[in-house]
């Protein structure tokens, strides 16, 4: 008996102090159920927003920085200004732009050019010596001879 008796005061001081703690929370509580929700969904719909705004100031940047890297302000625009209409210092950038680049591709060519002679000429070389150690060899080998044939003779 004792045991169901423990058992029966436990379980009304678990059912006394829930109801105690809900009655407290529900009169301490700031907002109400709704209110509460309403207050959430304003703040995801301000960092919806946010996120949006900062997605597209950083995709403005990024035009931006591109269009100064490639000193075109009407990349990424979709407009191709007639070149008559165009600003006639911007004309002079872009012809000497146009000049400069050409100028490299030249250098480039020539820089090819001349690494293609060098190397022609390096294989030239070893095919040179490759050739002289030959004779070298040759001539080595002759001398043995002829003093193989003078030792002979004297014998």
């Amino acid at each position: 008996m004792g045991f169901v008796r423990r058992t029966m005061r436990f379980g009304g001081g678990l059912v006394l102090g829930g109801a105690v703690s809900t009655a407290i929370s529900v009169l301490l509580a700031p907002r109400s159920g709704p209110e509460l929700q309403g207050e959430l969904k304003d703040r995801a719909e301000e960092a919806r927003r946010a996120g949006e705004e900062a997605e597209v100031l950083e995709t403005e940047r990024l035009k931006h920085e591109y269009r100064r890297a490639v000193a075109d302000p009407y990349a990424l625009t979709g407009l191709y200004p007639h070149p008559a209409l165009a600003d006639p210092a911007e004309r002079e950038r872009n012809k000497e732009a146009k000049k400069a680049q050409k100028e490299l591709e030249k250098r480039r060519k020539e820089e090819e050019k001349a690494d293609k002679q060098l190397q022609k000429a390096q294989k030239e070389l070893e095919k040179a010596r490759e050739q002289e150690a030959k004779t070298d060899q040759q001539l080595i080998e002759a001398e043995r001879n002829i003093d193989t044939r003078t030792l002979a003779r004297k014998e």
